[in-house]
């Protein structure tokens, strides 16, 4: 994750008009060069610290924390649901083709359920 993240924030900085001003991220990116990063694009930075020799960080106390655990439960339904970790497709436009597919079919079974009235539709989505 970590070795990614600036190839990617440069992107998102060159490609999006929208300021960002907070980063909800898990321990995968709990780096010393990604925090000082931030700090000197003035991104608050929410990030679950990595358990280093067996020490206990906490959780981050920020509010928003919990938004990212919602996003990491989709993409632990999908991989696990449709078989995105393990597809055998030749080549990205195959490939991205069969994940639309397979987060449409969320998105649709998410609005069907809510629609119905079922109390539990998350927990059968997601």
């Amino acid at each position: 994750d970590s070795k990614q993240f600036l190839p990617l924030m440069r992107r998102i900085l060159r490609n999006f008009t929208y300021e960002i001003k907070k980063l909800l991220a898990d321990s995968g990116y709990d780096a010393s060069y990604i925090r000082k990063w931030l700090r000197e694009h003035q991104i608050t930075e929410v990030i679950d610290r990595n358990k280093r020799k067996g020490a206990s960080f906490g959780k981050p106390k920020d509010r928003d924390y919990r938004k990212r655990v919602a996003s990491e439960r989709v993409n632990s339904h999908a991989k696990d649901g449709f078989a995105l970790e393990r597809f055998t497709f030749a080549g990205l436009k195959r490939a991205l083709q069969h994940v639309y597919a397979c987060l449409s079919a969320m998105l649709y079974s998410a609005i069907g359920c809510y629609l119905l009235g079922l109390k539990n539709w998350r927990k059968l989505v997601l």
